[in-house]
């Protein structure tokens, strides 16, 4: 090779060996397998509203909370935004959009103005409560109070919108949505709402489970039910109460009676019991925002007793004073018929039956014994001898031509 080819060969190969340097270089800048950083976390939120006029309590939980109640034409509620102590952003801007279609609005020429509304809401809309300037840095938080107007006919619920940003700018931070933890912000419309038994108390024994059905502890548990609504409300509280009837000793009572979280729109008593004789009892349920449910029919709370699947087979043994025990049938098709020491409203309408202590039962029927108290009676007969009907009954026995009646269908 002469020299000039030598010099051709060199220069040919100058650049790539430059290039290769460069490439080892870029080799040990920027290693293979090398990552960008994560992104920082999106900021969190809460948010909880309720009636109130700024200083209600308001507990939100990462389940939703309690539902909030609108009742009236202009009532006044507040919403407390909180920016959540791990969030590592301020929050400044805020919206809580009304819910659609249940005839609520912002009250935006209420006066005067809360004066929250005034400072941090004035440029809020009948449907957008708009919060600004809330100057939140992480784990504090603001409490706004506003009027709604609410124009519903009839029970109606919804939920509200909300969102949260770092500031008013298009390049703000944007919070993340659903809130952390919220509450209230489902809205029940409180007009005409009404509760109901889904399933009503039945006939049990003292210091057991009281289920829909008598004596049996593994049917299905008492609950009661919102009426049917857009949305199916969670949490609140239902509770039970005694709406008529006694125990037989004034210490005795029920338990298990609530407050029990409405889900999906039923609050379910798992554990309704009682610890004392005593009846016909019904109860009565409530809750915020509806009128009180009455359970029907009424029911006893007995020592012993059981369920029966047709007619009830004879006792066949005496009560504790020696009086023989026995079987009623009936043809007037009722479920359940009772007295206790505490006694049973009186039914003018039917025939009387001379009766110690009543306990009776037609087709599907239950047998029991209140405290100490068994079934003994003898028959009333009419004038043509034949036996009156045995709808009626007496807690004692008739004594010189005494009327009184203390039994009658429940």
């Amino acid at each position: 090779m002469s020299e000039s080819e030598r010099r051709d060969r060199r220069r040919v190969l100058r650049p790539l060996f430059a290039f290769a340097a460069l490439v080892a270089v870029a080799v040990i800048v920027v290693p293979i397998g090398s990552a960008k950083p994560p992104p920082p976390p999106t900021p969190t939120y809460q948010a909880c509203l309720t009636a109130g006029s700024g200083s209600a309590a308001c507990a939100p939980t990462a389940a939703g909370g309690d539902y909030s109640v609108v009742s009236g034409a202009n009532p006044q509620f507040q919403v407390t935004i909180t920016d959540d102590s791990g969030s590592g952003t301020n929050l400044d801007w805020a919206n809580v959009a009304v819910p659609a279609g249940i005839g609520l609005s912002i009250d935006t020429a209420h006066s005067p103005q809360p004066a929250s509304y005034t400072t941090y809401a004035s440029t809020s809309t009948s449907s957008t409560l708009q919060l600004r300037g809330l100057g939140l840095t992480p784990g504090t938080s603001k409490t706004i109070s506003f009027f709604v107007n609410s124009t519903s006919s009839s029970c109606t619920d919804g939920n509200w919108a909300t969102q949260a940003r770092s500031s008013s700018n298009g390049n703000a931070v944007v919070f993340t949505n659903p809130p952390s933890k919220s509450g209230g912000l489902t809205s029940l419309v409180a007009v005409n709402c009404q509760l109901s038994f889904a399933n009503n108390p039945a006939p049990a024994l003292k210091n057991t489970k009281i289920t829909s059905k008598a004596y049996d502890t593994g049917a299905p548990s008492v609950s009661v039910a919102t009426q049917s609504l857009p949305v199916a409300l969670n949490g609140g509280s239902v509770s039970l109460g005694i709406q008529t009837g006694g125990f037989d000793n004034a210490g005795d009572g029920f338990s298990g009676t609530g407050p029990v979280a409405l889900n999906s729109g039923s609050a379910a008593f798992g554990s309704l019991q009682a610890s004392g004789t005593g009846g016909p009892f019904t109860l009565s349920a409530s809750a915020a925002g509806f009128a009180d449910a009455v359970s029907s029919p009424a029911f006893a709370i007995t020592k012993t007793g059981e369920s029966c699947a047709s007619t009830c087979a004879p006792i066949g043994t005496n009560d504790d004073s020696g009086n023989p025990l026995i079987q009623i049938t009936t043809s007037a098709g009722f479920g359940f018929v009772g007295s206790s020491p505490s006694g049973v409203p009186t039914d003018p309408s039917n025939p009387i039956q001379t009766v110690t202590s009543a306990w009776a039962c037609s087709k599907p029927c239950v047998r029991s014994r209140s405290n100490s108290l068994w079934l003994s009676m003898s028959w009333k007969r009419r004038s043509d001898g034949t036996p009156r009907s045995s709808s009626a009954w007496r807690s004692k026995p008739r004594r010189h031509g005494s009327t009184d009646r203390t039994a009658r269908r429940l």
